[in-house]
């Protein structure tokens, strides 16, 4: 994910400040420095993606709290994508939120993010993505991050389908995810379990449904010793990439056979208090 991306232009930037950084932050390889694109920042396209996690994602307080004590705040602007950050009370991270619109459908871009086992092919630094269960609670699967100079991260998600219709009729398209490495794999040597991981991808029609607006959050925490500078630097510089990933598989045929059931009218199946707080500027 993000950090990743910031990983390679932190080291193309000049490999000996890089090495200094790393000496100075941790004498341990593992880390080095550059988070890898993302996880730097997001978990990868997995969890960047998303991976779309099940949503479940984060208990929260009321929407009122969540604007009123952690604002969101605009930290960057990349290739059109509007990026948010927000403090999350007793994180040492902080949740990111990114606004952009990509040139296809929202049902389209739906069937890009679901299909989870692909992630190692078009996701950024996904070296696996594993479907372990479906469930009435969601889909299970393990995902395996590589990055440069670092160790490679993996984790075990619960993603699920938040979709829902709204009162004029538009459907909007949403994967949710969080954590749940109790029910995966063990973990593996020399790869580092990453314990926090939650977020969601949206998708909103506009111009009539031919493009989307899109929204992305993630909150999640690398581990290792990879500082906190260090991982929200990456996250930010590693949303683009994903966004693009998305669109670039959303071109072709592959995901334009088959348009989604639309949603009924009852709620969606996350918990509701959880997406209100990660909702931010519209």
């Amino acid at each position: 994910m993000a950090w990743i991306a910031f990983g390679r232009g932190w080291v193309a930037r000049g490999r000996r400040c890089v090495l200094a950084a790393a000496l100075l932050l941790a004498p341990a390889a593992s880390w080095v420095l550059a988070p890898a694109a993302s996880w730097v920042l997001a978990p990868a396209a997995s969890w960047v993606l998303a991976p779309a996690a099940s949503w479940v994602l984060a208990p929260a307080a009321s929407w009122g709290e969540a604007e009123q004590a952690d604002a969101w705040k605009l930290v960057a602007t990349r290739q059109g994508i509007e990026i948010y950050n927000r403090v999350r009370e007793g994180a040492r991270v902080k949740e990111i939120r990114a606004v952009g619109v990509l040139d296809a459908p929202p049902w389209v871009c739906k069937n890009v993010v679901d299909d989870i086992e692909r992630f190692d092919e078009f996701m950024p630094y996904t070296a696996e993505s594993t479907v372990l269960e479906e469930t009435d609670e969601g889909v299970l699967h393990y995902e395996r991050v590589v990055a440069p100079l670092v160790s490679d991260r993996d984790y075990t998600l619960i993603s699920r389908d938040d979709s829902r219709q709204e009162a004029d009729g538009r459907v909007v398209y949403q994967r949710n995810w969080t954590a749940a490495n109790e029910r995966g794999p063990e973990p593996k040597r020399g790869v580092v379990r990453v314990a926090q991981v939650e977020g969601f991808w949206r998708f909103e029609p506009i111009d009539a449904g031919r493009r989307s607006r899109v929204t992305y959050y993630v909150f999640t925490d690398p581990g290792g010793r990879l500082p906190a500078f260090v991982v929200e630097a990456a996250n930010r510089r590693a949303v683009p990439g994903l966004f693009a990933a998305v669109e670039e598989q959303a071109q072709g045929d592959r995901y334009r056979r088959s348009r989604p059931a639309v949603p009924g009218d009852a709620a969606p199946q996350g918990s509701a208090a959880s997406l209100e707080r990660q909702e931010g500027p519209r």
